[in-house]
């Protein structure tokens, strides 16, 4: 996950093994939405396999 328009990705749900996934993280600024870009990777063990997903962008809000 990444605030739209920045370079740096944060890694959340790591070694999550079910879905649906919920991002419980919380926004910069409370009670502000913001824009957020989310991806997939694929992991086995600590290493990841595989290319990344495409970027899909959300918006986020407590």
């Amino acid at each position: 996950m990444r605030l739209e328009g920045t370079s740096d990705w944060t890694t959340i749900g790591v070694k999550v093994n079910h879905f649906a996934f919920f991002d419980t993280t919380t926004p910069q600024v409370a009670g502000k939405p913001e824009q957020r870009e989310c991806r997939a990777l694929g992991m086995m063990g600590d290493q990841q396999v595989g290319q990344p997903s495409d970027i899909v962008t959300a918006v986020w809000s407590d």
